[in-house]
C-alpha cells in the first residue's frame, strides 16, 4: 500500500487544508503516494438530500460570493438551460468555455488541455460523456482525472459501471449552485496540490 502524504511537508499542509474543506461539506478525501504508480486520491461526498436542492433551470439569479481561487473550466452539456445555469454560476470567478456536445469538447481538448475542471454531462446524443472520458483517458491521461460528471442517470452509478470503475467525482442533478461551487473550488485546489 502507498504512503500517506506527510502532514509536515508543504504538499501535506496544502492537502490538509483541502481535506478540511471536503470534511466541512460532509465528505472526506484521502491521498496515497505510490513510488511506482504516482498519487491516488479518493474523494467522498455526502449526498444532498435536502428539499431545497435547486433544479438546474431555476437558479440563474442565485447570489454567490466571488471565488478567490479561479481556474479554467470546460462545461460539456447538451441541454442549453444547464449550460446557461453553469455559466451563470462560474463565469465571474473562472475562465469558462461551454459546449453542447462531446464532439465539440473533443475538438477543444485536442488543442487545449489546460482546463482545471471538465464539468461533463454523462448522457449526450453525440459522443456521450463516458465516450469522451474514454478518449481523454487514452489521449491525455492527466486530464482524465479533472472530470466531474453531472448525472441524473442512476444506471450510470450502479456497481461495475464505468463511472464507478474510473472513480471520477460526480454530482447528481438537480444540484445546489452554492454546493457545486464549493465542490469545484475544492477540486481545483486539490488538483493543484497534487500536480
Amino acid at each position: 500500500s502507498g504512503e500517506l502524504l506527510p502532514e509536515h511537508s508543504e504538499m501535506g499542509i496544502d492537502f490538509a487544508i483541502a481535506k478540511k474543506s471536503f470534511e466541512e461539506l460532509g465528505g472526506g478525501v484521502r491521498a496515497e503516494i505510490n513510488p511506482r504508480n504516482g498519487a491516488s486520491v479518493t474523494i467522498r461526498l455526502k449526498a444532498d438530500e435536502s428539499e431545497d436542492a435547486l433544479q438546474t433551470e431555476e437558479h440563474e439569479d442565485v447570489d454567490l460570493p466571488p471565488d478567490c481561487h479561479g481556474g479554467k473550466i470546460l462545461i460539456v452539456d447538451d441541454e442549453i438551460s444547464v449550460r446557461r445555469t453553469l455559466l451563470g454560476i462560474f463565469d465571474q470567478s473562472y475562465e469558462v468555455e461551454a459546449v453542447g456536445s462531446g464532439v465539440a469538447a473533443k475538438l477543444i481538448l485536442e488543442k487545449d488541455q489546460s482546463f482545471d475542471v471538465v464539468l461533463c454531462d454523462v448522457t449526450m446524443a453525440e459522443l456521450s460523456g463516458i465516450e469522451l472520458h474514454k478518449w481523454v483517458s487514452r489521449a491525455y491521461p492527466a486530464l482524465s482525472k479533472r472530470f466531474i460528471f453531472l448525472t441524473g442517470a442512476l444506471p450510470a452509478l450502479e456497481p461495475g459501471s464505468y463511472l464507478n470503475e474510473v472513480g471520477c467525482l460526480r454530482v447528481e442533478k438537480p444540484f445546489k449552485a452554492k454546493r457545486l461551487r464549493e465542490i469545484v473550488r475544492n477540486f481545483v485546489a486539490l488538483n493543484r496540490v497534487m500536480t
